[in-house]
């Protein structure tokens, strides 16, 4: 019986362990695309971290993207957006990065932003600092948009609300 006794404590207190664990994972979230669009998104994942927001949009096949767009949204009309040509094979010349508001939208700069395209992996990876989203909340979501020509493109639907960790 003691034995026993001793296996329900332990497992309670691995049980606990798992649990307070989770929240350090709170600050990620993420949400599939159904299959068949041209081009065609599968996942974006969205890492709302103290220091910057990570967006990730995985692709069936990423060359086929000719523009694609990553929201940083908090409700209402203002959201940040992160546009990315795919013109000239030159990601440092074709990133923009747009604060919109209901009074429009406005360009704005950021030296730190960091898109990493990987066409091995299928997928682009954005990295926004604090530092450029001082109109941001704690709790954002998420949303991507590719496009292929004028008339061929694909979205996800937002993220749930993700609590900066």
């Amino acid at each position: 019986m003691r034995i026993f006794g001793r296996m329900a404590v332990t497992a309670g207190v691995a049980v606990a362990g798992l649990g307070l664990a989770a929240p350090a994972f709170a600050n990620v979230t993420s949400v599939s695309d159904p299959e068949g669009d041209v081009p065609d998104i599968v996942r974006l994942s969205v890492n709302n971290k103290q220091a910057a927001v990570v967006l990730t949009q995985t692709y069936v096949d990423i060359e086929l993207v000719q523009v694609e767009s990553l929201y940083i949204m908090w409700g209402g009309a203002k959201h940040y957006r992160i546009n990315r040509g795919n013109y000239d094979e030159d990601p440092a010349l074709e990133t923009r990065f747009i604060l919109v508001t209901p009074n429009g939208e406005r360009e704005k700069q950021c030296a730190d932003l960091r898109v990493r395209r990987s066409v091995d992996l299928d997928r682009t990876k954005v990295i926004v600092p604090r530092s450029c989203l001082g109109q941001a909340p704690n709790r954002i979501q998420g949303k991507g948009v590719a496009s292929m020509g004028l008339s061929l493109s694909d979205q996800t639907r937002l993220t749930k609300l993700v609590a900066r960790g």
